[in-house]
């Protein structure tokens, strides 16, 4: 987060972390995005980084359920095995 100026947050730029960055958004956003990802750069496998910045640990916790109920469902396990490490 160095590249950030004193007082400018990470929510100040959302649509730039979105088209350049991130995958951020909805469930029905972030499935898109991992898909339209995976089919562009060959992916075949993810790895997310949920707690960010200085958000509280309910929050995270709560947008990990989110994330394993309405986004990974979407997805071959395959793919989370391998975002997870897992040697198959």
């Amino acid at each position: 987060y160095s590249h950030y100026k004193p007082g400018e947050g990470l929510l100040m730029d959302v649509p730039e972390m979105r088209a350049n960055r991130t995958i951020i958004g909805t469930p029905a956003q972030c499935r898109e995005r991992i898909a339209e990802l995976t089919e562009a750069c060959g992916l075949t496998g993810w790895m997310f980084h949920l707690n960010y910045g200085q958000v509280p640990a309910e929050r995270v916790v709560e947008e990990m359920e989110i994330f394993s109920k309405e986004v990974m469902p979407a997805f071959p396990s395959g793919e989370w095995m391998l975002a997870a490490g897992a040697r198959t």
